[in-house]
This record gives C-alpha cells, structure tokens and sequence, in this order.
C-alpha cells in the first residue's frame, strides 16, 4: 500500500489512498496536524474535524504494522511533497470460553462471535452463565450443576427444609403426620427435613411424640380404670400420667384421679370405710342427744319444751329447751315465765296481770300504787298533780295532770273530770290510757282502778285495750281526743282535736288512747332513737271486727333520734298533722293520705300505722298496726335490756333503739319514717274530725293522748 502527498493549494496536501483500497478516504493534513475528513463535503456542505491516530489509516478489520516518513514523521515541514510507507494487514482476536470474531476490530483484543455451553456473551467476551436460587445454592460457579441460561432460576442444591423439583427451583418440604400437626416451621426443631414423609411437630389430644410420629398415649389409674380410649371423654391426656375415666367402689373421681370417697355426718362421726357415694350422710355414731337412724342420720332426740323451742336432751322424752316464746326465759333447761319488778305497783307477769313481761327481772309495772303513775318505761315515779280550787290527787296520768281529792269551800268536786268547780256539768268523762304505757292497751282490771272514782266507770268495757264506752244519754257532747307524743327528749306532740257531736244513749264509742312512744334507757356512743307516739281514735263503734264511724282521730308525734351525743331538731313535720295527711320527714317522699300507714325506709326506721293499713316496714324496727289490726305500736329491732323501746299504742312505730332514724307516729293515715341521718325526726301522723265547730291544733303536752266527753245540751 503506498501513500502519496500531493500539494492541492498553498497549505495543504491532499492525500490519496490509491493501491488495495478496501475503502478510500480523503483528508486534508492542516498544519495543526489535524485530519480533516473532506469525503463528506463531496456530499455534503459540512465539514468535520477529527484528532487522528495512526491506526486510523487502515480500513476496518485492518491493523497499522509499521511506517516510513521520509520527511517530517511528527510535524508539517511545509514541503511540497511528503512520501509515507505503511502496512495494513487484517486483524485478528481471541475468544476465551468461545469463537473468536472472523472480523475483528482491533487487532489481539478478545472479541467472541459465539460462547461455550454454560456461557453468555457479555461486551466482546464470554463470562461464565450465573443462575439465582431461592431457598438453595444457585447452578454455576463451584459447583456441580451447570448454569444453562444466565440470569435463570437455576439450583444445585436447597436449603434444610426445602427440596429441588424437576425444574431445578427449590421449594419448601410438605410434611404429613397422622394424628397431630405436622411440621412446617422455619427453626431446626420444626423443620420438615423430608418432603412428603411423616414428621409431626405436635400431636392431638390423647397422643404423643415418639421421634417425629403421633403415637397414642397410654395412661395409668390407681383405684380405677384409666383413660385410654379414642373419644373425647376417655383420652389419655398426658401419657403416662394418673388418669382415670372410672373408679373402683367406695372412691370418686376429684380431677383425673380416683380418691378414697369421704361421708358427712352432722352431730356424729362419719363412717368413711363404708362410704359408697362420696359425700353422702353415713354415720358411723352419734354425739350426745343425738340417736343414730336407719339412714345413716344423726337425728336429734325428740326433746319436752312447754313454752319454748325444743333443744338437745340425752334422752327422748326429757325436758330440755333451746329457746323460749316471749315472757319466758330460760331456767334449768325449762322456760319458766318472765317476772318484772315493780316496787310501787303491779309488776308485769303474763300469768297474774295479761301483760307481757319483756325482761324477766326487769322494772316493768302494769299499774301503780296510789300516788304514784307509770311514766312512758313502764316505770312507777310518784305522781305530781295539779288542782286549781283543791287539794291535788295522786293519780293523774301525766306529770302535772289535773286532779282535785278535795275541794275548797264553796266549790264542788266533779268525778267525771276530777276537778274541783263551782257547778259540775250534766255529764264529763275523761277517758285515760289506765296508767298503762308502751305498745299494747290497758286491760280491764287497770282501767277498772283508774276510773273507779268516776261516775262513769261502770260504762266502759276493755278489749284488746280498747275502751268501749257506753254514750249515758242521748243529746249533743263536746268530744275532745289528745294524741301521744313521741319518744325521748325532742320528740313530736300529739294533735288536739275537737267537735261537737249528737249521740244517742246506749250507743258505744270505740276509744283508743295513744299511748306515749318509749325511749331507750342508754345510748349507744351516742346514738339514741325512740318510738313514735300512738294516736288516740273515737269511732262511733259497729263490732269489735269493723272500723265503725270515724268521729275523731288525733295524731300522734313522731320519734326522735339523737345522733354523736346531738338530738335532732323539732321540726314542723315531727309534730302530729291537724289535716287527713301523715307528715313526711323527707321532702323528697309525698305525705300519705286517706287512713294509710306511713312509709318506712330503707336506711331508716319503720312507719306509723293508719286507720286502715299498718305503718310500712323499715330497715329498722317494726311499724305500727292500723286501727283495724288492733292499734298495737311496733317493737325495736334491738331487744336488749339497754336499747329496746316500743312505738306507743295507737299505731307508733318503733326503730333500732341505736343510730336507725325516728320512727313514724299513728294517725288516720300514719307519719312516716326518717333516714338514719343527722338532724333526721320521725314524723307524726294524720288527724280527722267528723263533727261540726271543729278545732285541731298542735297539743302543748308531752305525754300520753286522753279524751274528754262533755254534754252541751
């Protein structure tokens, strides 16, 4: 190949490739040593510069080998004519792991036409295939298997867990387990080393591992048959352990063992060795007072007990008492009847007087003796009466009653009233409780002695203590009837209420009067509460088992209470009502109306009974009856000696003696209760008056009710 200069213009030579043209270039050589290729200007307008190396002067797949520059070999000497001799030979490559290029762009450099098997081309050369491998070690490189298309998922061998299928991945081995759970985790101890084979992680209940299989438990029972059964019931739940779906006689399964079975027997020694079903009443012998039956029983030996409740004996048929009914009190074994005593007057004994007597020792009077009246504990204490224009007596019911024995000079005494004036009416009669206080009436014989210097005792008749008094003559009477107050020191008043009636001889009026409500005698660190007071009734009477004719009913007051050594205050409500309504010691409870009995509380005492229905039961304390249910006050809850108290005759109710509230007083419709709260009195209770010129009003008295009859024409 030769290479001829020729000048074209003034600074330029014009080159010709002229012999084994492969292809042909023209360039232009400018004095920067620069090449200019001119071919594209034949062609185009555009003209491009390029550097120019040496091996550009051979064509492509051609290789520069050596040169001759016989004049100026590395700059432009401006001579007209520069002859340069080059050798173009075709060049040739290499190809490791492959085929080297026929035609080869640079001489000795690798460049591959095609790769070996395991190998892609990548650029000029070929590199080794490399596969990936989820879960394993990937085909290739430092192993075994070959890595057939590059970039594949491709695997020699997997993971623990995990095995290679038929297109070379790996995927996670599937265990089975019979009778469990098999094995599927991702920790060496759960993992599934085989596909398809069976490896259990856990088994189902009444099995167990052995290596990596489900094998059914087997179970042991002491004193009865194990569980080793295929059904829910009778699995063995832990092998080897003590369980047991049945037992032997005279054991129990208790859990999942079997027990020795234990007996009952009260009042006896239990008979274990003979004890079929456990816990079954089987006794072996029996304590003291008890017989052993045919059942196995210890029954007690049927025991005498008159007025009582049987208790334990050696022997049936002795005498022997656990308890005693009321008035009675225990004594050698035997309930021998209560006696109180009463140093200046009658003591309470049920068998002697009627009366109940509530503790037995206790002082406790039914009647006193002349100058002396019962106070509102049942009590004898002298008596202090009044007498204008006379000399006082010495049986008036309350303390600073009116009573003359005898009367001054031109003055008259008045039996009816047992004052002293200048001209007696045609017909009085104060009509009293006959000394008698507390819960239930008077009888006959006390109001007998109380009225025995009136002319008019022969005219009243005692029942169930009320009074039955015969009207003398027929015309109009001015009836007065007071009720009682309360119990303890701030307890309510009574009401007063009067009219004027037409009676007609030989009528009878049902009169009961209320009877003051008692109070303990002690406190309890300083909490106290009291009874309400009773009402007193007159009803025009029909029977003894009727209601008859309402007259008059004045109420009585409501109890009080004292609270941490203070007494609650006397408010309106604690006084009697001069209207039909029983007071409410609540503003937030509504007043009760129209004869029924006053609402008890919970949190709080009992309330006073009513004409017709009895007082409501309390958490504390019993209520009083209605006039229909015989008028009797209530019972304290507390019956000890130091806190009982009664609700007075007349429907008063009662409380706990304690810290339960003030109890509701009697009335035509009954007071109600108070909550055991600071400050809290019980209520007194409703009145009603029938009669024409009526007067009602609030009593001033503090003390038993009483009535008073006067004939005004």
């Amino acid at each position: 190949m030769t290479l001829v200069w020729k000048k074209v213009y003034t600074n330029f030579i014009f080159l010709i490739l002229t012999k084994n043209l492969v292809s042909a270039k023209l360039w232009l050589f400018n004095r920067e040593r620069t090449f200019v290729d001119i071919t594209s200007k034949l062609k185009s307008s555009q003209l491009k510069t390029k550097t120019v190396d040496k091996h550009d002067l051979c064509p492509t797949f051609f290789y520069f080998t050596g040169r001759d520059i016989k004049r100026g070999t590395n700059q432009w000497t401006g001579k007209d004519t520069v002859r340069i001799f080059i050798e173009c030979r075709r060049a040739k490559c290499s190809c490791l792991n492959g085929v080297a290029a026929k035609l080869c762009h640079t001489h000795g450099k690798e460049e591959c036409s095609t790769c070996n098997v395991n190998y892609h081309r990548f650029g000029d050369s070929c590199e080794l295939n490399k596969c990936s491998c989820d879960n394993g070690i990937p085909a290739g490189v430092n192993t075994l298997d070959n890595c057939e298309i590059n970039g594949a998922e491709q695997c020699s061998d997997c993971l623990n867990g995990y095995h290679k299928t038929e297109d070379g991945t790996c995927e996670r081995n599937i265990c089975e387990c019979e009778n469990g759970f098999p094995k599927m985790g991702n920790r060496l101890e759960n993992l599934c080393t085989e596909n398809s084979s069976n490896q259990c992680e856990y088994c189902d209940a009444g099995f167990h591992l052995t290596g990596d299989t489900c094998t059914p438990n087997v179970c042991r029972c002491e004193n009865g048959h194990a569980d080793n059964g295929t059904h829910i019931g009778k699995l063995c739940n832990t092998h080897t352990a003590n369980e047991c779906s049945e037992c032997d006689d005279f054991h129990h399964l208790l859990g999942e063992t079997c027990q020795k079975n234990k007996c009952l027997c009260q009042n006896g020694i239990r008979d274990d060795e003979n004890c079929l079903n456990h816990n079954e009443y089987n006794c072996k012998s029996c304590f003291q007072g008890f017989t052993l039956s045919g059942g196995g029983f210890c029954l007690p030996n049927k025991c005498e007990c008159e007025n009582g409740f049987p208790g334990r004996c050696l022997e049936t048929g002795e005498t022997s008492c656990s308890a005693c009914f009321e008035g009675y009190h225990l004594h050698n074994n035997e309930c021998v009847e209560n006696a109180c005593q009463c140093p200046d007057g009658l003591p309470a004994v049920m068998s002697r007087t009627g009366i109940v007597c509530s503790i037995h020792g206790a002082h406790e009077c039914v009647q006193c003796n002349d100058g002396y009246r019962l106070n509102e504990n049942n009590e004898c204490i002298k008596s202090i009466c009044q007498c204008t224009n006379g000399v006082a007596g010495v049986h008036c019911e309350n303390q600073n009653g009116i009573e003359c024995s005898e009367c001054n000079d031109g003055y008259t005494f008045c039996a009816s009233s047992m004052t002293c004036q200048k001209v007696c009416p045609n017909f009085s009669f104060k009509m009293t409780t006959c000394r008698k206080s507390g819960n239930i009436g008077p009888i006959q014989a006390m109001c007998d002695q109380a009225y025995s210097r009136s002319a008019s005792n022969s005219s009243v008749e005692v029942l169930q203590g009320i009074q039955y008094f015969t009207v003398p003559v027929t015309g109009v009477f001015r009836v007065e009837a007071v009720g009682a107050s309360g119990g303890c020191k701030t307890s309510g008043h009574g009401a007063t209420i009067s009219g004027n009636f037409q009676l007609v001889a030989a009528e009878k009026l049902a009169v009961l009067v209320g009877q003051q409500g008692t109070c303990p005698k002690f406190s309890m660190n300083g909490y106290i509460s009291g009874g309400g007071g009773g009402a007193t009734f007159v009803i025009k009477s029909s029977g003894v088992d009727s209601v008859g004719l309402p007259l008059l009913i004045a109420g009585g007051g409501g109890g009080a209470q004292k609270r941490k050594h203070v007494w609650g205050k006397l408010d309106y409500y604690t006084d009697a009502s001069t209207t039909n309504c029983g007071n409410s010691a609540d503003d937030n409870i509504s007043m009760v109306c129209n004869g029924t009995g006053g609402l008890g509380l919970l949190g709080g005492a009992s309330g006073g009974g009513g004409l017709f229905e009895d007082g409501g039961q309390g958490e504390f304390g019993r209520p009083g009856r209605s006039f229909l249910n015989g008028g009797n006050g209530g019972v304290s809850t507390l019956t000890n000696s130091k806190w009982i108290h009664y609700g007075g005759f007349g429907g008063g109710a009662a409380s706990d003696g304690t810290s339960g509230g003030g109890a509701g007083g009697g009335g035509y419709s009954g007071g109600s209760a108070s909550y055991n709260q600071d400050g809290d009195q019980g209520a007194g209770g409703g009145s009603f008056n029938s009669g024409s010129d009526q007067v009602g009003h609030v009593s001033e008295l503090r003390g038993h009710g009483y009535v008073r009859i006067f004939q005004l024409f």
